[in-house]
Formats: structure tokens, C-alpha cells, sequence
């Protein structure tokens, strides 16, 4: 017997208008009218996508504050693209030196590698990559 997910037609209406009124909101500007900007801190950041869509070219009130990627590469677009913040190198050892200063922010956001845990990798034991979701407490 196949399930069925419905909502009732008013519930509907009112998601997809709450929906619509937040999209036609962010695409005209008026959520940026608050002057209230969220500092944002953005970790195993690559060139800085995530970044990106929170940022105030896609209507979101967030202005990044700091980020970290270990590939030079990446630190450098992100840096290029977004100011100069994003600290190159291994998270663990950035967390660990005590001459870090990371700037208090209102979210975090990231995507750590997920190597370690993909079925590709079935046979990787003691993967470290496993490990760097835990920065993020």
C-alpha cells in the first residue's frame, strides 16, 4: 500500500505563500533592509560557496568574519572573494595555537571532508578526516 504524505489545502497555501513571500523578500532586497548583519564563520571553507549563499549577493543578511580551508588554493580565492580572513591550514593545528583569534560570530557553517566516511573508503581505519566534525563543537 503506498503512503500518502498530503497536507490539508489551507496548511499547503500557507507554506507555499510563506515560502514565496521569504523568496520574493531575499530576490527585491527587503531582508537586507534590517540593518542587522549575522557574522558568519565558515570552516573547511573552500573557495567559499557556502559563503556565497549566505552572503548579501544572495539577499542573506550575513557578512563572513572568519573561515579556514587547509588547500592554499582555496584560501586564497576565499581571501580574493571575500576579504582577508580565511586562515590556511590544518584546522586542529589552527585550534590548537594558542595565538589564534577567531571572532566571535552569530553561525558557523562548513562541509568537512567526508572521505573518511564514504563507502569508497570501506577499508580506511583511523581515517583522521573522521575527526574534523568535531571542531565545529
Amino acid at each position: 500500500m503506498k503512503q500518502s504524505y498530503h497536507v490539508n489545502d489551507a496548511r499547503r497555501k500557507h507554506f507555499l505563500k510563506e515560502d514565496e513571500t521569504a523568496y520574493e523578500a531575499r530576490c527585491n532586497g527587503d531582508m537586507l533592509k534590517n540593518k542587522k548583519r549575522y557574522r558568519l564563520i565558515d570552516m573547511y571553507s573552500g573557495a567559499g560557496g557556502m559563503t556565497l549563499g549566505f552572503s548579501e549577493r544572495f539577499g542573506q543578511p550575513f557578512k563572513s568574519v572568519w573561515a579556514n580551508d587547509f588547500n592554499k588554493f582555496c584560501a586564497e580565492t576565499y581571501n580574493e572573494n571575500f576579504g582577508p580572513h580565511c586562515v590556511e591550514g590544518d584546522i586542529v593545528d589552527i585550534l590548537n595555537d594558542p595565538r589564534t583569534k577567531i571572532p566571535k560570530a552569530d553561525a558557523v557553517i562548513g562541509g568537512p571532508p567526508c572521505q573518511g566516511f564514504s563507502l569508497l573508503n570501506k577499508n580506511r581505519e583511523n581515517d583522521p578526516r573522521k575527526e574534523l566534525w568535531r571542531p565545529f563543537l
